[in-house]
């Protein structure tokens, strides 16, 4: 039975170790846990086991389910199953956790990327404008 980490992507088998993972997770960890158990969920797996290289939950297609605590959100997994809240309840107190301040790279950087291109684009269309007015003023045969 393969155990497959939903956050790192470790996979253990009866072998040992197939796929080394590892990586940490990004979000604040309750996220990055709920976000795996989900994974796991739409997968159809059981949550079997801790990942010993991240920390996040590692599911199987079979096996016995672990408990899991979500602190400070009223809701805990006992045995595989949701105690405390709906899955859609559940979910909108994980997303009230990634607010704003998980946000900031969605919109705000195209906002800087278009600054950077259009800040130095307006500056030179205002810069050959007003070379072009001093050219002009300076050569002015007319007078």
């Amino acid at each position: 039975m393969d155990l497959t980490c939903g956050h790192c992507h470790r996979v253990h088998d009866a072998s040992g170790i197939r796929v080394a993972g590892g990586h940490r997770p990004v979000d604040e960890p309750r996220v990055a846990a709920w976000r795996a158990f989900e994974r796991a969920w739409d997968a159809h797996g059981v949550v079997v086991a801790r990942c010993p290289a991240c920390g996040m939950p590692m599911w199987a297609p079979e096996g016995d389910a672990i408990s899991w605590e979500f602190d400070g959100l009223g809701f805990s997994i006992r045995d595989g199953v949701l105690e405390g809240a709906t899955r859609a309840e559940a979910s909108a107190r994980i997303e009230r956790l990634t607010g704003p301040h998980w946000r900031w790279r969605e919109v705000p950087s195209v906002a800087v990327v278009m600054g950077l291109v259009l800040l130095p684009l307006g500056m030179l269309i205002f810069s050959l404008s007003f070379i072009s007015a001093f050219v002009s003023q300076l050569f002015d045969v007319a007078r």
